[in-house]
């Protein structure tokens, strides 16, 4: 019987500012038949990836050389495999590479990835020079955190996007659980952050009609983003917006203790999505129903959590908790507490008409957070003692009796509950 011979696949690796294309070879068990164009599926269970759902869980990679891996869920040998490895957004860095035959699903790059920056990556299978359909992209960043820097020496960030003047001509709207939904503006904020290290709390987003960044809320939005340098952005539920008129925005790190890193430059943007003449002026496009008792201007607005990926709602802040209802990605809900740590945000979903906590690790928070009381959970529920099987066992003149754990070879047998 013959053995099938091994082709070896020539690999090249180009990795630029924006992206890496690595043809991983891969061979042909003799015990697999290789795979044709139409057997190719996605490959599954990309590492690293951040997959968690729970406080603490951060997907930060501690080594600048990780090991990616990777599934392929099919009765058949792909010829190689093609990986894209990128960073969302130029940051620069890196140059072109080639590298060495790989044989197997996984990979460790030979150049050292960038600290403190977040990655993307996918891949797919490839039969002769066709390839298969893409994963679902993973992504990951890489350490060090910042432990303890040096406000006054930590670097400001650079913002990339948008650029300064940018007119936002997109509008959209924000769906709530329970299916209404209000007009309002939605666009990329994109910054890099030059530091060696990711600050650990994130960074903080300010957006103001003002240069100057008034600390009154009428005038400023400030919210905070977790490590990841670019933030979806959107006007919430309740702020008045108008259009033609000029915003400004900057960036800061959320460095530990008192002191913040510095602010980044100030840039502008307008807003026209609906084809004004802003030569005209601003134009108020969507202004909050006043009540019928004037409402001061220094009065909070409700913060709210926007799902960033499907996940659950529990009844109390642990994974020992129930969960009361599964989110999806986009959701938007009202946040009316906090945890002890600020790790778990105490919510209402409309959806089962009650409130229930979701992770911080799973939301972006718009609004301020500060003034949200202490929500004392109730506690998890106790674990359900797992009951103890035992068997039946007596001689021919003995009484049966239920013995537990059963010994072997019990005689006669028989499960039992003692």
């Amino acid at each position: 019987m013959k053995s099938r011979r091994l082709h070896p696949v020539h690999i090249f690796a180009l990795l630029t500012l924006t992206g890496l294309i690595l043809p991983l070879g891969a061979c042909v068990p003799v015990d697999e038949p290789a795979c044709l164009v139409e057997d190719l599926v996605a490959p599954v269970n990309l590492l690293p990836n951040d997959t968690s759902t729970t406080p603490g869980d951060t997907p930060v990679v501690s080594t600048l050389t990780p090991t990616f891996t990777w599934e392929f869920p099919a009765a058949c040998a792909p010829d190689s495999y093609t990986v894209f490895i990128y960073q969302p957004y130029p940051a620069g860095g890196h140059s072109g590479i080639t590298m060495p035959l790989i044989e197997a699903t996984s990979w460790t790059p030979a150049t050292p990835l960038l600290p403190g920056t977040m990655y993307t990556w996918e891949v797919a299978a490839q039969s002769g020079t066709e390839l298969g359909p893409y994963s679902t992209r993973a992504f990951f960043v890489t350490g060090p955190l910042c432990m303890d820097p040096y406000a006054a020496e930590y670097p400001a960030p650079l913002l990339l996007a948008p650029e300064e003047g940018a007119v936002i001509t997109t509008g959209s709207d924000i769906t709530f659980s329970d299916g209404t939904t209000t007009p309002t503006v939605s666009f990329h904020m994109i910054w890099d952050d030059p530091a060696a290290c990711l600050p650990a709390d994130g960074y903080i987003v300010q957006v103001s009609d003002s240069p100057s960044f008034p600390a009154d809320i009428a005038h400023t939005l400030v919210f905070n983003q977790d490590y990841r340098t670019v933030v979806l952005f959107f006007f919430p539920p309740g702020s008045a917006w108008v259009e033609c008129q000029p915003y400004y925005w900057r960036v800061q790190a959320d460095l530990p203790g008192s002191v913040e890193g510095p602010f980044s430059e100030t840039r502008s943007f307008v807003i026209n999505i609906h084809g004004l003449d802003c030569s005209l002026g601003p134009v108020p496009i969507f202004t909050p129903v006043p009540s019928a008792t004037p409402v001061p201007t220094e009065t909070p607005v409700t913060p709210f959590a926007f799902i960033l990926k499907n996940s659950v709602c529990r009844s109390g802040p642990t994974l020992d908790h129930p969960i009361l209802d599964y989110l999806t990605q986009g959701m938007l809900l009202p946040i009316e507490g906090r945890n002890q740590d600020g790790s778990w945000w105490w919510v209402f979903d409309a959806n089962i008409q009650n409130h229930c906590w979701v992770a911080n690790t799973v939301v972006e928070v718009r609004g301020g957070t500060g003034d949200l009381p202490l929500v004392t959970p109730i506690p998890p529920p106790a674990p359900t003692a797992t009951p103890v099987v035992g068997c039946w066992v007596g001689g021919a003149n003995q009484a049966l009796v239920c013995v537990a754990p059963c010994p072997p070879n019990a005689v006669p047998g028989g499960a039992c509950t003692p």
